[in-house]
This record gives C-alpha cells, structure tokens and sequence, in this order.
C-alpha cells in the first residue's frame, strides 16, 4: 500500500524527492523504532502545497516530522508517508533591515548561534532546546523566562488542504508550552524581530550549553518526555520525588541526571519506551494526583491511546455561572479551576449551569467540582440535589452550605461557639427603627447574598430608612450589625488546617466593597500575605477562630472566614464562605501559595478528597 502511495506521488510530482525504508534512528534523536516505508521532503513551498493537494485529492494520510528531536518512532512500519521539512528554502535564514525570515526546517540552535553572528540576540536561554523553528514554534518552547514567541512578528504555512495561511502574534494565544496554531497547518517559514546581541552574546550562548549539557543525558532521548503542570510544579521533580529516577523496562531508562528524560540506554523499543511512560505517569498519579501529559510526540497514533489508556484521567465535571449576582465572577473562577485541572492531566468538562438541574454530565462525571459563587453554589441546592443522586463533589454539603451562606444562621452559631463578633440584630420590616442595643453607624446586609450585594452602611438616623428599603429589595428579613472600624482579614481553611492571614486594605476612603473586589474602578486594593500591620498574636487568634468554625459549621475541603482586626488587639468574625473565589489571584488560592501548594496542587487535592469520600462509601 505505501509503495503504490509512493509512486502515485512520484508520477504526479516528479521533482518530489522521496525516500523508502528510512529507519526511524537516522530521523529521530531517541532512535526508537523501526523503519519508515515512505518519507517525503520537498524542497520549496510550491512542491509542499502541490503534495498536500495531491493528498487532499486522494484522501491519503500523513504525519510530518521536523528535526525529529521529541519524535518517539514506530516499532510497526506507518501506512501513511512521512512529510519531513529540512531541504531546500525550508532551511534559509534571510537578514532584512529590521527582521529575520527563517526556514521552519532551521534548527532552533542554529538560528541563534547565526543569528547572534549577525549582530542580533536575546534567544541565547533557548540555545540549548532542541528540535526546528517550527516545531519550537508549536509548542511555544521557552526557558528561563523566555520564548520563542516573544520574538515573533509573523509565521507563514499551509493547512492540510494545501491552502496558504499566515498570523501575526496577536492572532495566537501563547500559553505555557502550547499555542492556538491550528493542528492542520504546517509552519513553513517565520519572521523574527530581535534585539541588538550584548557584548558577550555568544559568551551567553557557550554558558548555556554547558549548563544543559552538564543537567541533560548523553544517551538517546526526546528531550523532555512530559509537559510540566506549571512552571512550579515541573514534571522532573514530581517524577524524582515519586522514586522514578533509574526506573527501567527494557532498553528504556529514566535517567539519573534529569528525570524528565527518558534515555535509548541499551537498544530500547518504542514498547519499551511505552511502558517507561506509563509507569512513570502511574506513579506520579499515585503519589500526587498529578496525571502527566505527553510532551512527545507519538509517530504512531495507536502509541498515544495507549499510554492515556494504561492511566486514565479521571473525570471531572466544573459547575459554574449560574443566574445570581456573582455570575460572573463564577465563570471567571470556574474557568480557571477548569484550566488548572486540565494542566494536571484530568479530563475537565466545563458546565455553564442556568437551571437548578441535574445533567448527564453531572451523573457520568468521577467528581463534580462546583465553583457556583452566592446563593446559586453556596445555599446548598446543588450540592442537596447531588447527595440524593449519589454524585461525589469537591466542597460542603447541603446542610454546611446552607448554614455557612445564611449570616443570621452563622451569627447564631458564632455566638453558640463563643467566637467574638460584631453586636446584631435582625430587622423584619422596613418601617422597623434600630433594634436594641444597637447604635449608629451600623452595617445592614441581606442575609444570603456575597460579595457585598447589597451591604449598606448606615451612618445616622436619617440613612436608616432609605438604606432598609435599598437593602429589602435582596431579602424579606435583614441582619443588622455594629460597625466594626478595624484592619479587614481573611483566613482560608483547607483540609481542616489553617492557611496564613491575608491583609486585605481597600482603595483610601472605600470599604470592601464589590468594586474594591473586583472592579476596581475607585482603585486598587492590597493583599497582603504574610500581613503587614496585624501582630502574629492576632494572626494566631484568627486562625483558632477560623478552624473552630471551620468544624463546627460542618464544612469540608475548604472555608474561608473573614475578619476584622481591631486595634485593641482583639478580633471579630464577619462570616464565611464556602465556595470563596477561585482564580489564581484569589484568596485561598493566595494564601495556599504562600503555604507552598501551588493552585494546580489545590484543585487536585480538593478533587482527591472527593475521590476518597467516592471510594469509602462503596
């Protein structure tokens, strides 16, 4: 069959160079595999879109290969032909008056070693990445800090169809060690802008290759064989730390000088590699919930299946949106959990729910994981109409929920427990004066609502009554308070333990408000972890009063408590909650990071727990 597709193409374009039984070790720096029936290297851009109209025509299919440098190769022969770029213009380097257009077919070291020739730099951290332009490119590679895109003017290619296609910067999304190129377009050529070199520019370069070529083996390999989960939670110490290095099957090694490298140490097989992998991902999964993700690329699809197969990713399911006040401050939390926990390796489904329902999605997930914000996620509808289904989910039930959400409910409690807090009131009617013993200024908040949605702060008599009727209009009832002046904090509880304070100080002249929180529009607020201007006793105090009402409310996985600190030293519980913001950049997550869990290693916890509750209740 390859060789009828190879004379096929032979006859329709005759000046097509193409080679038969081509091993896999002369193309590929692992040197796994067999041999390659067909591999076909055109010269130029007219010849590539004249073969990939040919194969458009006839319906054959093909893999393309570059430097081959992170190519694990076939032990079966391919059906479908190889298309490798490394001859002709695909290998150019053109100087213009301020940017270089480069061949993708160059390699990444080559181009920076000509280029800093010429008088141009700041690639020499990338000297040492192996593999071409356009693979680099693909795969946004980087290090130090660094990438290739940041260089980036403009790329040039073809699609799969045989049809031109080009972007500029802008037009990708550039993430870490992935972007939105399209999977069915060949980069053919790119276009750099870079900076005058320094004066020690190819001094620069000689150091960096030292450095990788004292860290990185010497034995056969693909580079680095696994996607690091974040820049923090690097693929080499995770597999280091769950005991991997020297790990071996067959003739494949995990290498003892960087674990991130799987090493041809003695003849090794693409099944020997296979296996390698799969063991090595099993036991990170064990060990830190983390499943790795292939940064190689498989020859052989069928190779690819497998390895996700051996290990499957569990399913998860995130809730997000709803139709309450912080809707979208949910999707912005519910789209950054998804992504975390799609950098982890899980298979992420994302849920925008509007209707209080259960949905197939929900029933066939591992877990679900709601980040539903206010009374949508935290008044326990969802997570009761879960528990009589039986669906396992990150967070509280229904009960602790409700409990947590209802301020008045939370008071009661509060004051059950002892825990100081501010003097309060409940006002049933908005022609009701100040209840006893309260006195101005107070603070009036509907008792089930987040994020501040309708909080008045009531200075004198002659605010009361227009700041009842603003405040009626969330609730039929209202919890009144005394108004605490203090150093507003917060305290996350995650798995029962106590994160550190967070210090939170709004714009001069606002309180927390949701424009402090979120909008900004009056100015920044400060966060700050560990605080500045709350002593460590008061930090202590919050703390104790955090976790005691952590585990009376009932509440599991996680809680943020919030506080103010008074300047007599001592503190008062506002209330809690139990779906807080989930961003990168939100509290929790903040306070978590400065205790050394990264948030890709926080969601995966939460979802553990759930997992564990899943597994003891069979």
């Amino acid at each position: 069959m390859e060789y009828e597709i190879s004379g096929l193409i032979q006859r329709e374009i005759p000046a097509l160079l193409i080679r038969e039984n081509v091993p896999w070790r002369e193309l590929t720096s692992l040197k796994v595999g067999g041999i390659i029936p067909v591999v076909l290297e055109p010269e130029n851009d007219i010849l590539l879109f004249n073969l990939l109209r040919l194969c458009a025509e006839k319906s054959i299919r093909f893999s393309v290969l570059g430097n081959g440098s992170n190519t694990v190769g076939s032990d079966s022969p391919l059906l479908n032909p190889v298309i490798r770029l490394c001859r002709g213009e695909f290998g150019n380097i053109r100087y213009g008056r301020h940017h270089v257009t480069v061949g993708a077919g160059v390699r990444l070291s080559e181009f920076i070693r000509n280029t800093a020739q010429n008088g141009l730099g700041g690639l020499s951290s990338l000297v040492g990445i192996p593999g071409t332009i356009g693979g680099a490119l693909k795969m946004n590679a980087g290090a130090h800090g660094v990438c290739l895109s940041d260089f980036l003017t403009e790329m040039c290619g073809v699609d799969f169809a045989g049809n031109p296609w080009s972007a500029i910067k802008n037009e990708i999304n550039w993430e870490y060690r992935t972007a939105t190129i399209p999977e069915d377009v060949i980069i053919t050529a790119v276009i750099f802008s870079l900076p005058e070199c320094g004066v020690d520019e190819d001094g620069l370069i000689r150091a960096e290759l030292r450095r990788r070529a004292f860290v990185e083996p010497h034995a056969g390999n693909a580079g680095c064989f696994f996607r690091n989960i974040s820049e923090t939670e690097t693929a080499g110490r995770l597999i280091d730390e769950a005991g991997c290095k020297d790990l071996t099957v067959g003739g494949a090694k995990v290498s003892s000088s960087h674990a991130n490298y799987l090493i041809n140490s003695d003849n090794a097989s693409e099944n020997d590699i296979l296996e390698l992998m799969v063991e090595v991902r099993r036991r990170v999964a064990d060990k830190f919930g983390f499943y790795l993700m292939p940064e190689v690329c498989f020859s052989n699809p069928d190779s690819e299946r497998r390895f996700l197969a051996a290990v499957p990713s569990p399913k998860i399911t995130v809730l997000k949106g709803g139709c309450g006040s912080e809707r979208e401050i949910s999707l912005i939390s519910g789209n950054a959990v998804a992504n975390a926990l799609r950098r982890a390796g899980y298979d992420v489904t994302e849920i925008d729910l509007t209707e209080m329902k259960l949905l197939p999605e929900m029933s066939c997930a591992d877990v679900v994981f709601p980040v539903l914000h206010g009374s949508w996620g935290e008044g326990g509808g969802i997570q009761e109409l879960m528990e009589s289904h039986g669906i396992e989910f990150v967070g509280s039930g229904s009960v602790s929920c409700r409990l947590v959400l209802d301020k008045i409910t939370s008071k009661e409690l509060m004051d059950d427990l002892k825990l100081p807090n501010a003097t309060w009131s409940i006002v049933e009617s908005p022609k009701q004066g100040l209840p006893e013993p309260l006195h101005f200024p107070v603070v009036i908040k509907p008792p089930c609502e987040g994020s501040t949605v309708g909080i008045e702060i009531v200075k004198n008599s002659i605010e009361w009554k227009p700041a009842l009727e603003r405040a009626f209009k969330f609730d039929s009832r209202l919890l009144v308070e005394e108004f605490i002046d203090g150093i507003e904090a917060t305290v996350g509880v995650i798995n029962g333990e106590a994160m550190p304070v967070i210090e939170i100080i709004p714009p001069k002249g606002k309180f927390y408000d949701y424009d402090a929180k979120y909008l900004h529009k009056s100015g920044e607020t400060l966060y700050l972890c560990p605080p500045v201007h709350i002593p460590e006793s008061q930090q202590k105090m919050a703390q104790e009063a955090a976790l005691k009402f952590y585990h009376a409310s009932g509440a599991r996985d996680l809680l943020r408590v919030d506080f103010f600190m008074k300047s007599d030293g001592s503190i008062s519980l506002l209330e809690g909650n139990s779906i807080p913001g989930f961003t990168g950049s939100s509290l929790v997550p903040k306070a978590a990071r400065q205790s050394g869990i990264s948030f890709e290693r926080l969601c995966v916890m939460l979802v553990k727990n759930a997992q564990a509750r899943k597994l003891s209740a069979v």
